[in-house]
């Protein structure tokens, strides 16, 4: 997401909705789909799209075939490249107005400037379409085409020159922050050539939509070099292909008839125009848990219609501002700087149980300093009646959990950050550290007192943790976080599982048969994950997982500077045997010796 972040969202929207509208009155009115359509509304409507060659259909359901094929559990998360991470971080960092690098072409080591020539511009045709045409007629789901798909420099160079100039377009950038926000991609378990895209698209300021995009790139050989699968295989960021499938699609989503609960776009280049079928991704539906699964718990609810979008954080995390959010009557908790929170959604169906957990978790460390301050629930904003004499209220719906935005960012990326990079003599020719291990980096800006005092407030978030009951299940450099005041706060309570890397010794086997994870998360793979989280800040480092294990015997590697006490602390979390790693508590002891 590019950082051209605006301070709310209606601003942006009526900015973007009057450039519209100035569109709108040099090329007509554009009027959407509807049954019961004026006579003349739909002569103009046939009219405009048999100039645009936009042809739309009403949407039908799935196929078997498709439900089968793109069920959640057949997918994997895309997972981003450091390099990629650190781009999307960056973004979010940046100066406003500042252009991100596009996608770099994957050119071959022998091409230079001089032997790339740049395909001719042609204009493609957008089709939307409620017919199923299946991929291969003479091929199922399980059988895919052996052979590398290969794409020509000059295809490429005409995707990335497609993605830099709608990039250059202000309005567009602010389309893509506002409008079309890129939350998760993924690919198919079974290897074959597809993607899947999940989107947040905003049709109106209060009306966000919930989209899915799915792409085949299996018949790419036969496909014309200007189609959008081949400009989006030759891109390398997920984002930059988010981008260029808003570019295809941009005019005509006034014309979709759009799902309340998760609509799919399938887009499929055939005959030389890009069709959009339109269909519910039933598999992606959220049943959303009532409200009074909570009632227990004693936190503001806040509705939906009050929060104020501001930007996209990361996945199906933003950051907003709630309309006349409730005071506390605890004078120990500080209110808010800027009024500026954290909503974080449900990001599937798969995700709810998780999300009840996370919000018991959360009410119940309220008053820890070093977990994230949870500061209510999001509910349906249609929950509420009207008045006295209107039908009953529909009972609310839990939409998102609101947390206290923590406004110096990851821990991840305050370490990356400050690296300090050696010059190109000190990186062929590194000098031995202590350890008789090779340092590749001359360590890091972050002062030693400094790096030690988070530390020990993330242990004593650990600490508050385990002793309310919960287990954090997921914890690494990118779910700590600094607050205003520079102390460290824990986030992401959930038990979703070990990111690859991460994973404590015992899960080795688990792991390798196929075995759930998650059913084996406890307070002994936090405390491990706690050991790699210490090492990396002994280090300066911000990819312990990265890094040949065992760590213990890898200090100093990264130019860090940790005392021995601290190392003997550490390698307490990172011992092979669950029973040798003591608990929090007696850690946040010794630490205090």
């Amino acid at each position: 997401m590019w950082d051209r972040t605006l301070n709310s969202f209606n601003k942006g929207y009526h900015w973007l909705k009057k450039e519209e509208e100035g569109a709108r009155e040099q090329n007509g009115t554009r009027h959407g789909l509807g049954e019961d359509r004026e006579a003349n509304d739909g002569q103009e409507l046939a009219r405009r799209r048999a100039q645009s060659n936009v042809i739309p259909m009403l949407p039908k359901a799935f196929t078997f075939k498709r439900q089968n094929s793109e069920m959640r559990d057949r997918l994997m998360p895309h997972e981003p490249s450091p390099a990629e991470r650190r781009a999307h971080s960056t973004d979010r960092r940046v100066i406003p107005g500042h252009n991100h690098d596009i996608s770099p072409p994957p050119l071959p080591p022998y091409a230079s400037a001089p032997h790339i020539i740049p395909a001719p511009e042609t204009t493609s045709h957008l089709v939307l379409d409620d017919t199923e045409v299946s991929p291969n007629a003479n091929q199922t789901d399980n059988q895919y085409a052996e052979d590398d798909q290969s794409i020509s420099l000059g295809s490429i160079h005409q995707a990335l020159e497609s993605v830099a100039d709608s990039l250059e377009d202000p309005v567009f950038q602010a389309e893509l922050e506002l409008r079309w926000i890129l939350n998760l991609s993924m690919h198919f378990r079974d290897m074959s050539d597809r993607e899947k895209f999940f989107i947040t698209y905003a049709a109106e300021p209060n009306r966000w939509l919930r989209v899915t995009v799915s792409l085949d790139y299996r018949n790419l050989d036969s496909l014309p070099n200007d189609s959008l699968e081949a400009d989006l295989k030759s891109l390398h960021y997920q984002r930059d292909k988010s981008a260029r499938i808003y570019e295809a699609v941009r005019d005509s989503l006034s014309d979709i008839k759009w799902y309340d609960t998760v609509t799919n776009l399938k887009l499929q280049t055939q005959d030389g125009r890009l069709h959009v079928h339109v269909t519910e991704d039933v598999y992606e539906n959220i049943q959303y848990p009532a409200a009074s699964v909570i009632g227990h718990l004693e936190c503001p609810h806040i509705p939906e219609s009050d929060v104020e979008f501001d930007s996209h954080i990361s996945g199906f995390v933003y950051r907003v501002r709630v309309n006349g959010y409730p005071s506390h009557n605890d004078a120990s908790i500080s209110p808010p700087v800027d009024n500026l929170f954290i909503k974080k959604e449900i990001p599937g169906p798969d995700a709810v149980e998780e999300f009840l957990y996370e919000i018991n978790a959360l009410a119940s460390l309220r008053h820890s300093h070093h977990v994230v301050h949870f500061d209510g629930i999001i509910v349906s904003h249609d929950s509420q009646s009207p008045n006295a004499d209107s039908a009953p209220a529909e009972t609310p719906k839990i939409k998102g959990l609101l947390l206290r935005y923590a406004s110096k960012g990851a821990l991840i990326d305050i370490l990356y950050d400050n690296r300090i990079i050696p010059s190109p003599t000190q990186a062929h020719h590194p000098s031995p550290t202590s350890t008789g291990a090779l340092a590749d980096m001359d360590g890091t800006l972050l002062p030693l007192d400094l790096r030690l005092r988070w530390a020990y407030q993330i242990l004593v978030g650990l600490q508050d943790i385990h002793a309310a009951g919960f287990v954090q299940g997921d914890f690494t450099l990118s779910n700590i976080v600094l607050d205003s005041e520079n102390n460290a706060r824990i986030i992401d309570i959930n038990r979703r599982g070990c990111p690859v890397g991460w994973e404590p010794p015992e899960l080795a086997s688990i792991i390798k048969s196929g075995g759930r994870v998650a059913m084996y998360i406890g307070v002994k793979s936090d405390l491990f994950q706690a050991g790699m989280v210490l090492w990396g800040l002994g280090e300066g480092w911000d990819e312990p997982e990265r890094v040949e294990r065992p760590l213990t015997d890898r200090w100093g590697c990264k130019g860090g500077d940790a005392p021995g006490w601290f190392r003997d602390l550490t390698a307490m979390c990172l011992s092979e045997r669950p029973h040798d790693r003591l608990p929090a508590e007696e850690l946040v002891r010794r630490f205090e010796q």
